[in-house]
């Protein structure tokens, strides 16, 4: 009986590994410089509107710094607003031109 658990637990660790690797071909960080244009989708939806005709997606933005791994700092293209600090699974590249 011991040997079919120690052989269950190889098989699972194989597995594991096998679905770890899988998993990381397809996972890849977006990198952005500072200047690039971004947008930022915008996941809260205010009471009385629904989903369905809200914008997504809000920007354009310049990216500022990166702040670290996963964060970046980001501004306004237009207007002084606020700074923002967003996570990279929020942002997506804008791609047009600068003349905005």
């Amino acid at each position: 009986l011991q040997k079919a658990y120690e052989k269950v637990r190889q098989n699972k660790n194989v597995r594991i590994r096998r679905m770890r690797l899988n998993y990381d071909r397809q996972v890849y960080a977006a990198e952005f410089k500072p200047g690039d244009l971004v947008w930022v989708r915008n996941d809260v939806i205010k009471r009385g509107q629904c989903r369905k005709f809200t914008y997504t997606w809000n920007g354009p933005y310049v990216v500022e710094q990166k702040v670290n791994q996963a964060n970046y700092k980001i501004r306004p293209i237009k207007t002084k607003g606020k700074r923002l600090i967003v996570h990279v699974n929020r942002l997506n590249r804008h791609y047009g031109g600068g003349d905005l």
